[in-house]
């Protein structure tokens, strides 16, 4: 029987820019997926709060391992580059930092623990008969019965394909690059006395079509929305977050990511309370902060709810 092996489901190399000294130590989270620890803990980057036992570990490839060790030798190194030359703050024209920054995006995205929820909830549908199976009934109560005793497998199985099947991931590849480079890249620095926020789900799409008539929007968790209306924002660092957002009508319909550098601007304060509301709307467990004092207003929030 294969031990049980702990594994990030978030990076290291990520978690660590949002500690205060960019070193990984005393980052700040709230659990919020767990109703008994709804307040600020203070967690290093390499505790187990942020790993999973065999989140990626598959029998379709030769080694089990080989997806987490793929993330490791491949995707997780070039981290540390990006950031380097982020805080230059000069505009960005290299198109082999944009495709490196591109890449680091999609894997995040693919890999990311939300997909086990969608696809659990899928499931659920499946066993409640709430989806219309093209079979005859008894195959119908046949496959309800292994989706029941085999789900846990089968959610990890489906959210796996996206790397064990490579028509899949290049499915993936091909529907988010097709969007992402056809919009404008800009780098959001912070405003002197507050911080950006992640998650253990880090990247949200907003629609700007879609607005509802209290102006409140709630951002979906998942990059599914991906067409020319949707704003998307990735928290980078403590310092710098990425926004992905349509060109202003009249600009040269040949614009994009490769002919487009990838410019800089400071957040109003204003405008750093609403991504870190919406960044908080889009985690799948936990929400991560640089200090205590970031965090003390959703802790507060989510305790009332408790009560």
């Amino acid at each position: 029987m294969r031990q049980n092996k702990k594994q990030h489901y978030i990076p290291k190399t990520y978690l660590k820019h949002f500690a205060v000294r960019e070193d990984g130590k005393s980052l700040c989270l709230i659990d919020i997926e767990n109703p008994y620890k709804r307040h600020i803990q203070v967690k290093d980057s390499g505790d187990s709060i942020f790993t999973l036992n065999n989140f990626y570990t598959s029998d379709k490839y030769y080694d089990p391992i080989g997806l987490e060790l793929f993330f490791a030798r491949e995707i997780e190194p070039m981290y540390p580059s990006l950031i380097t030359e982020l805080k230059k703050e000069n505009e960005i024209s290299d198109w082999s930092y944009k495709f490196k920054l591109l890449q680091w995006i999609i894997y995040s995205k693919l890999r990311s623990p939300i997909w086990r929820q969608y696809f659990t909830d899928l499931l659920n549908n499946i066993e409640r008969d709430e989806i219309d199976i093209p079979l005859d009934m008894s195959d119908a109560k046949d496959l309800i019965e292994y989706v029941a005793v085999n789900k846990n497998q089968l959610t990890k199985e489906l959210h796996l394909n996206f790397f064990t099947s490579d028509e899949t991931l290049k499915e993936q590849f091909e529907s988010f690059t097709s969007v992402l480079t056809s919009k404008r890249w800009t780098i959001i620095r912070r405003p002197e006395n507050s911080y950006w926020w992640t998650t253990d789900n880090p990247g949200f799409g907003i629609q700007l079509d879609n607005v509802p008539e209290d102006g409140v929007i709630i951002p979906s968790p998942f990059w599914e929305i991906r067409n020319n209306y949707t704003v998307l924002y990735y928290p980078l660092t403590k310092d710098y977050c990425l926004q992905i957002h349509p060109y202003n009508m009249g600009d040269d319909l040949h614009l994009n990511l490769r002919n487009t550098p990838i410019d800089f601007r400071i957040a109003t304060e204003s405008e750093t309370r609403w991504i870190n509301f919406w960044t908080v709307c889009t985690n799948k467990r936990m929400v991560i902060a640089p200090t205590k004092r970031s965090l003390e207003e959703v802790e507060s929030i989510l305790q009332a709810n408790s009560l």
